[in-house]
C-alpha cells in the first residue's frame, strides 16, 4: 500500500544550472573588465619604457597583461562552446 514510484535515472529534460559566476552577463562583465586592466597594464609599459629608472620593472606590466589575455581567451572559449552547443530554436 506505501509504494512510492521511483525512477531508476534523472530525467534527461533538466536544464544544468550553472552558478552565478558562469552566466553569460558575468563573463562579458569580467571581459570589459578585464579588457580595461589590459589598457591599464599598456599604459604601466609605455610609462616604464619612457623612463629609464623604470625599465627593469617592465616585467610587472608584461605579467599583467598576459594574465589578462589569458582570462579574456579562456572566458572568450567558454563563452564560444557554450553558444556552439546551443540549439538553433528556429530549426
Amino acid at each position: 500500500m506505501d509504494q512510492i514510484m521511483r525512477s531508476d535515472r534523472s530525467p534527461l529534460f533538466r536544464k544544468t544550472i550553472s552558478p552565478w559566476y558562469d552566466s553569460e552577463a558575468f563573463c562579458v562583465v569580467v571581459i570589459l573588465l578585464m579588457v580595461v586592466v589590459s589598457l591599464f597594464s599598456l599604459c604601466g609599459l609605455w610609462a616604464a619604457q619612457d623612463n629609464l629608472a623604470y625599465n627593469s620593472y617592465l616585467w610587472v606590466p608584461v605579467s599583467l597583461l598576459l594574465m589578462c589575455l589569458y582570462v579574456i581567451f579562456s572566458i572568450a572559449i567558454r563563452l564560444a562552446r557554450r553558444f556552439s552547443r546551443q540549439e538553433d530554436p528556429y530549426r
